[in-house]
């Protein structure tokens, strides 16, 4: 026999109840209860819509679970829109979707050496319209703009034509805090990056690109970049 909306509402709330539970490193003892608006509170798992919607819907469980039954059923269901909301809370909750899964149709990003000619980066800014790319350094990688190239070549393309001696090196002088590169883990989950760009995470100032690899060293090829222009689509992940 299948499950009601009910008896699907309520599992799926115990699920999320539990793994925040388990992430907070909370109710491990018997008489070590906490509240679960304290749970949602404490989490960094959860982004503020899903922590809303997960209010609204502890109010809904325990009218559920506190009402009296007909025939040892509840006398309401949820609505199904309701359920596939909170399934999809806990299935995000317990399996967060990965970065690299949401962004696998980008491919490979183009990576540049520090003595590659700057012409080589600006034929990419044509040819793709990108703004910014990954530029392999000694202690892992760096961020090439168009930012960057501006700052370089406005004072000098007043008296000379340098593009053709430029190399990325000398342009990543010119950078600023804000062009800073993130390198994240292949296992690194949607909301981390989401967290990264939208100042959630603990960084001074949000980076403009994240590049995912297997560890920050050169010997390892990135396997995606994101950007803070990804971010609708990376919400678009955890729609409820």
């Amino acid at each position: 026999m299948s499950e009601t909306n009910a008896e699907r509402f309520l599992n799926a709330f115990s699920e999320i109840e539990d793994k925040l539970a388990q992430q907070q490193k909370r109710r491990e003892k018997h008489d070590d209860w906490v509240p679960f608006s304290d749970l949602l509170a404490g989490s960094d798992t959860l982004l503020q819509r899903q922590k809303d919607l997960l209010r609204q819907y502890a109010k809904l469980r325990n009218a559920i679970a506190h009402s009296k039954r007909v025939g040892g059923k509840p006398i309401a269901d949820p609505r199904e829109d309701t359920v596939v909301s909170i399934e999809k809370i806990r299935d995000n909750l317990l399996r967060p979707p990965r970065l690299v899964d949401a962004l696998k149709g980008y491919g490979r990003p183009q990576v540049f050496e520090f003595k590659d000619g700057i012409g080589a980066f600006l034929a990419l800014v044509v040819e793709k319209s990108f703004s910014q790319a990954p530029v392999r350094a000694d202690d892992g990688y760096r961020l090439i703009t168009t930012n960057a190239v501006a700052r370089y070549l406005a004072p000098s393309l007043i008296e000379h034509e340098i593009v053709g001696t430029a190399t990325i090196g000398e342009v990543l002088d010119f950078a600023e805090t804000g062009d800073r590169l993130e390198t994240l883990a292949p296992s690194a989950t949607v909301l981390e990056a989401i967290n990264l760009f939208s100042g959630e995470a603990s960084t001074r100032v949000e980076p403009p690109a994240a590049l995912l690899v297997l560890d920050a060293t050169k010997e390892h090829l990135p396997q995606v970049l994101c950007s803070r222009a990804d971010l609708s689509q990376l919400y678009a992940q955890l729609e409820v």
